[in-house]
């Protein structure tokens, strides 16, 4: 950091201590304003590290950004590194305690890798898709154990054998001097017995696959419970999931997925179409590491045209310290182009086909998608018909 770097202590919303540190970096000719925040996550024992960066020069500079850790767990300079399910992140365990991190965040990395660390040169394994010295990036594809198929199961071992290190990385970004971008990456650590919630809401759109959503197009929500705890159960959950007008959903279309990998249909009744929620007490109580996801079939309408639809999910349940976990996700939709929905057909002139548009006079008898009405001077101008006097 150049001189002007401060540090600020203060309190959360929900009156928590946080840290925030704000200078001027200057990487390799790029001078960039950086903010630093540090604050504890409200519903689990995870600190939330988050970056704001900002081009004070003349923008349009690409970075990269990349966060690294050694590991050391409990005197352990070389635990094993497992994968959360649904591709979440990774953690690693020792006798007493377990260390979390978690990717699957807003503004979270694109690419997270458990790895080997190599003292000599204090930097990663050159054969991995990341370095701590010096921040260097080996390789030229941005890939991680986030895409590799054995990353999908909980509990996945991710790296192993030798003194193990922790990875993240962001796809690059060219900056915008206008703008302020930010970046999170959570880490949590916490002992035997404690229950640690987490939910997470997805979508898989299943018609289109130019990655933009479209009105009509047929989505499939996902509102994902998930216990991340250490020797713990999270017992008599309620999910409760908060579905946009934008979305017409199918309610005989609901599922629970349970742990096992099981599917058991939801009630129609759980939904309720007047509030647009789901409500669903989940049929089993959630070990360490085990997942329940309610799904649903759903179909962008109208009422979503050029608007970000945030369905929204809250999972509650049990006496233990921490008993809640609440989600969100942005499902931007693109502008609904403007058509014409009906199609007319000149009487007079004894047409029999329905077309997009037709040429009338004055008092001509015209049928309108197959109801026939009188006509009065209608102008058609640009696909449009006005009617006069």
């Amino acid at each position: 950091m150049d001189k002007g770097f401060k540090i600020y202590d203060g309190t959360t919303s929900y009156n928590k201590p946080a840290l925030k540190a704000v200078g001027i970096a200057t990487v390799k000719g790029v001078k960039l304003k950086v903010e630093f925040v540090l604050r504890p996550s409200e519903e689990q024992p995870v600190i939330k590290q988050e970056m704001y960066l900002q081009d004070v020069g003349t923008g349009n500079e690409t970075v990269r950004i990349f966060y690294a850790e050694d590991t050391e767990l409990d005197d352990n300079q070389g635990p094993d590194i497992y994968a959360q399910g649904n591709r979440n992140g990774m953690y690693m365990t020792e006798k007493c305690y377990k260390f979390i991190m978690q990717d699957k965040i807003a503004d979270g990395p694109d690419h997270y890798q458990g790895i080997r660390y190599q003292t000599a040169g204090a930097q990663m394994d050159t054969q991995s898709k990341y370095g701590m010295a010096d921040y260097t990036y080996y390789g030229s594809s941005l890939g991680g154990a986030d895409l590799s198929p054995f990353t999908v199961d909980e509990g996945s071992l991710i790296a192993g054998a030798g003194d193990s290190a922790l990875g993240a990385m962001w796809e690059p970004q060219t900056l915008d001097a206008t703008k302020v971008y930010h970046y999170r990456n959570d880490v949590g650590f916490f002992n035997e017995g404690m229950v640690v919630p987490e939910a997470v809401v997805s979508y898989t759109n299943n018609t289109t696959t130019d990655k933009k959503n479209h009105v009509l197009d047929e989505l499939t929500l996902n509102f994902a419970t998930h216990n991340i705890g250490f020797k713990s159960v999270w017992d008599n959950i309620t999910m409760t999931a908060t579905i946009p007008a934008g979305l017409t959903v199918d309610p005989k279309t609901m599922k629970a997925k349970l742990n096992d990998g099981s599917e058991v249909n939801v009630d129609v009744k759980s939904y309720n179409a007047s509030t647009h929620k789901i409500t669903y007490k989940l049929p089993k109580d959630l070990a360490d590491n085990e997942w329940t996801t309610v799904s649903i079939d759903t179909k962008i309408n109208s009422k979503a045209s050029n608007k970000t639809l945030q369905p929204s999910m809250v999972s509650q349940g049990g006496k233990a310290f921490y008993n809640k976990a609440s989600a969100q996700t942005d499902i931007p939709v693109e502008l609904a182009p403007t058509v014409i929905d009906k199609t007319v057909r000149n009487e007079s002139e004894k047409e029999t086909e329905y077309q997009d548009t037709t040429q009338v006079h004055a008092r001509d008898v015209g049928s309108y998608d197959g109801i026939t009405d009188k006509l009065f001077d209608i102008i058609h101008y640009k696909g449009a018909f006005y009617y006069g006097n």
